[in-house]
């Protein structure tokens, strides 16, 4: 289930459409560098595939297992893992408003945080708080989608 991409059957000349939206190389010829690109088309994708919501979801859910009580530490673990470098005071602000959106958002409607928490195939983690795992898991979603998480410098 979880080995979708590592082991994806690959035709010559028609790779996964999935791999297209990032870039893939063309694979007729040797490609040394891949070209980067920013699309909306990649955003469309890291925010709506199920693989990608229910990734989001799981690390959401460890985050919240983790010995970390506080919202801004979890944040910056998250932001690190995902982004590959130190959180900036500015940036981690940013992040807490739009978790607190979210959770706000959630808290007045419960059925669409259990609707976003049920993507995938893997079952959620009923234990934890559904408010705080959909909140956490949305703005880790949106962390996936930005061009600094999509592109490696």
């Amino acid at each position: 289930l979880y080995r979708r991409s590592l082991y994806t059957f690959w035709k010559r000349s028609a790779p996964p459409p999935s791999m297209l939206i990032f870039d893939t190389p063309n694979r007729d010829i040797c490609s040394v560098k891949r070209t980067l690109t920013s699309s909306p088309l990649q955003a469309l994708l890291l925010l709506n595939d199920p693989q990608y919501i229910e990734a989001a979801r799981v690390i959401a859910e460890n985050s919240i297992i983790s010995k970390d009580k506080s919202i801004d530490n979890k944040l910056s673990n998250i932001f690190r893992n995902i982004i590959g470098r130190t959180i900036k005071q500015s940036e981690l602000e940013t992040l807490k408003r739009f978790y607190g959106e979210e959770k706000e958002k959630f808290s007045k409607n419960p059925s669409k945080a259990i609707a976003y928490l049920n993507t995938g195939d893997k079952p959620m983690n009923r234990k934890l708080g559904i408010i705080n795992t959909a909140a956490l898991a949305s703005v880790i979603s949106g962390l996936m989608n930005t061009a600094e998480a999509i592109t490696i410098n």
